[in-house]
């Protein structure tokens, strides 16, 4: 047996305070309800659909009055139970799973993440992420669980109904309903088809790319009507503008490199002039030492000579009065030898022979430096005048670098105005050529990959399928069975198409195909929840005068007078290792229904059973 699947285990109905209850539950293979009308089947059905996601408001029954909330209870195989409620009156569903504190999941469909009932399910089926085409252009949409649920629970309008059991109707949605059921006997899914856009997709879209240039070409005309009235003298105007500006360019470069030589050769002469003015301050500083040195010699050789003269005099004689102070011979007390005076004397002139060499060398010195301070005081006297002169050359240049510039202001913003219109007539002919080419254009569309709906061999095989259950079931004929797969989409049974025969018909064959679409899946491994809902499959069944549904046609008749029924039922309660089957209808089961299957009785009396479901 495939797995996983789902088993639908109850359905519970309560209201806010919990002291008012009613519960149906099912079997795992095969329940069949029955009773008469009016006794909530169709409710209980439409409840089912209602909890596996569905949006359609349950009917306002006076019998669900007391009654607020409803609770479904899944098995989740192989082991996992989920629990689900929902306010009767609809919204998100509380979830629990396997009794643990309930969690708030979303009614609508998102595939981006689990937050939602549909993408919940889908993802513990194996399902989720799939992608199914609903057009020819591969349009694809997110498959949901409420696809799904479409071909597991049938409801009494649909069962009856001429349309495909594959198909609701709805011809807008026939490529997309193809396609889920494709997936479903196939397991592969639309995501790696090419969307192609749609032809009417293609025409808005090449009309609204066609208006937004129109208007952009309105706006670029409207300019060049209001700013350019000579647009066709621009491009001359143009060549004029270049050469103006290239001459001026190249009279701004030449000033600027003379500038740039005379600045230079300005910052070398302040370089010079400062060196050579502090060398004048130094050799200044220098003769004012040499001035000072040379009284110091003056004053030493002045001084020896004093004592030269003074041991001269001492040595004559000792006899005579002091020939400088006039004291007489008995006066004078003479403490050295003559020796020792003439010593001195001798000293002193060699001394005074040592400080006038100093002084010839000094002024040798003086000479040489006095020289220095002339030289250094003509260079910088030079220097100082070509200062004066490069100034002089670069304040007289600056009023040509202003006019120059006040020039080229005045050319660029003409060049600007210039290529502006040129650049706007440029873009009006490419709007008008894009236009042109874009109003020429048809679709390119590349031969579809898609294909919608059954290949003939999946067609056949799943045919088969469904004429051995209707042989299983006793169906009258041949039960030589095909599949439509190009016009009806439907199956045609021994020659007749099957939207041809009767309701009653309608509806055994309708049972057959989503039964058989269970089997086909569930003994491949392919997609499918396990579990199929049917109301009222046998209507053929019903009592031709006082039925609401009329008199029975020839082929109902057959039928009913057949044992269709039993052999049905009992097929369907054989079907327990595939998946589970729910009926619900209102004909009394075979007598020996409940070895195979679980019976639940809608008796309509209050004082007989269960008078119905709520």
């Amino acid at each position: 047996m495939a797995e996983p699947s789902i088993l639908l285990n109850r359905l519970i109905f309560t209201n806010s305070t919990g002291d008012t209850r009613a519960e149906l539950k099912f079997s795992d293979s095969f329940s069949f309800v029955f009773g008469a009308s009016n006794t909530g089947k169709s409710f209980a059905v439409k409840s089912l659909d209602f909890m596996l996601g569905g949006n359609r408001e349950l009917p306002d029954i006076q019998e669900r009055r007391p009654y607020d909330r409803v609770q479904l209870d899944l098995t989740l195989k192989p082991d996992q139970k989920l629990a689900l409620e929902r306010a009767l009156a609809g919204g998100e569903f509380l979830v629990s799973l396997n009794g643990a504190e309930p969690v708030v999941r979303g009614a609508r469909h998102n595939r981006n993440n689990d937050d939602n009932l549909s993408n919940n399910l889908l993802s513990r089926l194996g399902m989720a992420g799939k992608e199914i085409a609903q057009d020819k252009s591969a349009t694809k949409k997110p498959l949901s669980f409420r696809d799904i649920v479409r071909l597991c629970i049938v409801d009494e309008t649909s069962i009856q109904s001429e349309a495909s059991p594959a198909q609701t109707g709805e011809v807008q949605f026939a490529a997309l309903e193809r396609n889920i059921f494709k997936y479903m006997l196939t397991g592969e899914d639309d995501s790696a088809l090419v969307t192609q856009l749609k032809p009417k997709e293609y025409s808005a879209g090449r009309s609204a790319q066609v208006s937004l240039l129109e208007q952009m070409l309105i706006e670029v005309e409207a300019e060049i009507a209001d700013s350019f009235p000579d647009l066709d003298k621009l491009t001359d105007e143009l060549e004029k503008v270049r050469g103006e500006l290239a001459n001026l360019e190249r009279q701004i470069a030449f000033v600027r490199e003379s500038a740039r030589t005379k600045l230079e050769n300005k910052a070398n002469l302040v370089k010079l002039i400062n060196r050579d003015q502090q060398r004048v301050t130094d050799i200044v500083l220098a003769l004012d030492n040499f001035s000072q040195l040379k009284r110091v010699y003056d004053s030493d050789v002045a001084r020896l000579e004093s004592i030269e003269e003074a041991g001269f005099l001492l040595g004559l004689t000792g006899d005579d009065s002091c020939p400088v102070c006039g004291a007489p011979p008995e006066a004078q007390k003479h403490r050295h030898a003559l020796a020792e005076i003439e010593a001195a004397r001798a000293a002193a002139e060699i001394e005074i022979a040592k400080v006038k060499a100093h002084v010839i060398e000094l002024a040798a010195t003086v000479g040489d430096t006095s020289a220095e301070l002339r030289r250094t005081g003509d260079r910088l006297m030079d220097n100082q005048k070509s200062l004066a002169a490069i100034e002089t050359e670069i304040v007289v240049g600056l009023p040509g670098a202003d006019d120059n510039l006040r020039r080229l202001s005045e050319i660029i913003p003409r060049r600007d105005r210039i290529n502006r219109g040129l650049e706007l007539s440029k873009r009006k002919l490419e709007l008008e050529k894009q236009i042109a080419e874009l109003k020429k254009r048809r679709q390119k569309r590349l031969p579809s990959n898609a294909q919608a709906g059954l290949s003939i061999h999946t067609a056949t095989q799943f045919a088969a399928e469904i004429g051995s259950i209707l042989k299983a079931w006793g169906f009258p004929g041949e039960c030589r069975t095909f599949f439509d797969v190009e016009k009806t989409f439907d199956l045609i049974i021994d020659g007749k198409r099957r939207m041809d025969n009767g309701k009653g018909v309608r509806a055994i064959t309708h049972a057959a195909f989503k039964v058989g679409l269970m089997t086909y899946c569930r003994s491949r491994g392919l997609p499918h929840p396990g579990f199929v809902v049917l109301d009222s499959p046998l209507i053929t069944y019903r009592d031709p005068i006082r039925s609401r549904d009329g008199a029975l046609s020839a082929d109902e008749s057959a039928i009913k007078n057949s044992d269709l029924a039993e052999r049905m039922l009992a097929h369907l309660g054989s079907l327990g290792a595939l998946g589970q089957v729910i009926i619900f209808d209102n004909i009394d089961p075979p007598t020996n229904a409940a070895t195979y299957a679980d019976i639940e009785i809608f008796t309509n009396n209050p004082v007989e059973g269960r008078q119905g479901l709520l």
